[in-house]
């Protein structure tokens, strides 16, 4: 059982000792944080996607930030090598647009990754020739 009041979060064990009967187990935890508002803030920075999808040349990802944050956006291949970086600054809460050229890459699926903070997301993408 978890309960959260404004930025204090205490977990509660509970342990079953017969059906619908519940008693307290010893190791309950509080938590506190001041930024509640900030972490779920980075958890709604998301991609609101990429068109066109699928593209043969160019492509433009949209993603939208709720919080100042440090930001890598790339690109990586079926296997997992990153073959471009998009963005990698600190950027202010907005919606952002960076068109990705992938002229010389082979056709086929890849990857786009948002890091926000300790928050990432990942975007697939296809390459026509």
């Amino acid at each position: 059982l978890v309960q959260v009041n404004d930025s204090d979060v205490k977990m509660i064990w509970k342990h079953r000792i017969d059906q619908n009967i519940y008693e307290y187990g010893g190791d309950s935890s509080d938590f506190s944080s001041s930024s509640t508002d900030d972490i779920s803030s980075i958890l709604e920075s998301a991609f609101l996607g990429n068109y066109p999808n699928p593209f043969s040349s160019k492509t433009v990802i949209s993603y939208q930030l709720t919080l100042f944050s440090d930001i890598e956006l790339s690109v990586y291949d079926l296997i997992g090598r990153k073959v471009n970086t998009l963005v990698n600054e600190k950027q202010q809460p907005g919606r952002y647009e960076v068109e990705w050229d992938a002229e010389g890459m082979t056709p086929g699926i890849f990857f786009c990754e948002l890091r926000a903070g300790d928050n990432r997301n990942i975007m697939k993408m296809i390459v026509l020739k």
